[in-house]
């Protein structure tokens, strides 16, 4: 089968919801800025910026929230996002320059698989210490020797949290074909794993947002190439 171009595939924003509120029913203060008056954000791979759009809905209207968001692709700027650098790798050495000072208290995505590991080590380098990166990848991730004896034996998730319901990335709220799991970590906190599940289900009040990332979708033409695959 095709894969989508630029590797998009758009999170279902009831999806976001859901990690966001299971973050914060574990992590009571995740979402609370841990120096300075802004909690920082950096969304990676923030492609039309859905994950920013749940996060700002979703917390308080009070909360000082600064977000980035970056993306190789040219989406225009989110009004949600504070700062957004588009048509940037954040694994290049442009995102690297245009990163290397920021602190931020959250980084969060959904990163190209293939490319999972390099986004993950490079989110925690830019981390606060004490800070969190969560992260939505393939259940398979958690496999092979390679990361087994290197990714997590030196930075161990503080939790794996398994999706019970497969997200369709093709927005049509379809059941997917691969499972799913959140992994999160916490900077400077690699010693033990804890193990849940995450039960979620489509929420009608974030259609709006679906519906604009669909478009995206065909705009690209991908999900064209995905129907035809599929023949």
């Amino acid at each position: 089968m095709k894969r989508f171009k630029f590797d998009f595939y758009p999170t279902p924003p009831s999806c976001v919801s859901a990690i966001f509120k299971n973050a914060e029913y574990h992590h009571q203060y995740i979402f609370k800025p841990m120096t300075g008056k802004n909690l920082n954000v950096l969304d990676t791979g923030a492609g039309t910026g859905i994950w920013g759009k749940v996060l700002r809905q979703q917390l308080p209207v009070h909360s000082r929230l600064q977000l980035w968001g970056i993306d190789l692709q040219k989406f225009e700027k989110p009004p949600e996002y504070d700062y957004w650098l588009s048509g940037i790798d954040f694994l290049s050495e442009q995102g690297n320059l245009l990163l290397t000072e920021k602190s931020f208290d959250v980084v969060m995505g959904n990163p190209p698989y293939k490319h999972a590991e390099e986004f993950i080590k490079r989110s925690l380098d830019l981390t606060k210490r004490g800070g969190y990166v969560i992260m939505l990848t393939r259940l398979s991730f958690l496999e092979s020797i390679g990361r087994a004896t290197g990714l997590f034996d030196y930075y161990t998730p503080q939790r794996v949290t398994v999706l019970a319901r497969r997200p369709s990335f093709h927005l049509d709220r379809k059941t997917g074909s691969r499972a799913f799991c959140v992994l999160t970590w916490k900077k400077n906190e690699y010693d033990t794993t804890e193990l849940d599940w995450m039960l979620w289900n489509y929420e009608d009040r974030w259609d709006g947002v679906r519906r604009e990332a669909r478009e995206h979708l065909i705009d690209l033409g991908a999900f064209n190439e995905h129907l035809e695959s599929k023949k």
